[in-house]
């Protein structure tokens, strides 16, 4: 079984190995796909991720969060990233808040104006993605991090050691994101 570097991940993180350990086993998720042929298999719980994801962006005051996902990783992950944004938007957010998913990621490595007209439509306060060079795009927009709109990855990755992510269901600060003062309003 593939084990993460916990002690790489601990330091990055500023917290202890145990940490790190207990927020993996909180978030596991043992299941069996289904589908011919069935298969078991373990993961992080991505709709508990997705949730306490969103939960912690309203904590911090942002508004209208928006979720960018390629629509293939949603589908192989049937669908628990973006189900989870969804619970947390419905339960979280008013109907005047709530954005819609951006599933064309493919798409707007050629051509950033599907992801500009999308932007624009949406006009997300914080964004949850699995992808890093979404922070690039918004720059091209001429858009700050955190300034103009939040990032938070959902999965930890060595080389964004400054990203706000979670690891497992453990929440860890990071540049990309920043507390809204009461009142305040990003989007």
């Amino acid at each position: 079984m593939l084990q993460p570097p916990m002690g790489e991940v601990a330091k990055a993180c500023g917290v202890s190995k145990n940490t790190v350990r207990l927020a993996l086993r909180r978030s596991l998720r043992i299941s069996e796909v289904t589908r011919e042929p069935a298969l078991s298999f373990a993961c992080s719980d991505q709709h508990a991720l997705a949730l306490v994801a969103f939960e912690k962006a309203v904590s911090l005051g942002y508004q209208r969060p928006a979720l960018v996902l390629d629509g293939v990783i949603d589908e192989l992950t049937e669908g628990r990233l973006s189900a989870g944004f969804l619970t947390g938007q419905n339960r979280l957010m008013e109907v005047g808040q709530q954005t819609q998913p951006f599933y064309q990621v493919a798409a707007v490595r050629n051509d950033r104006s599907v992801f500009a007209k999308w932007f624009a439509e949406n006009q997300p306060g914080v964004i949850f993605s699995l992808y890093h060079e979404v922070e690039r795009w918004l720059q091209e927009f001429g858009l700050t991090v955190p300034g103009d709109v939040g990032l938070i990855q959902y999965e930890w990755r060595a080389d964004h050691r400054g990203w706000a992510t979670l690891i497992g269901s453990h929440w860890v600060d990071g540049a990309t994101v920043r507390q809204i003062p009461l009142g305040g309003n990003l989007a």
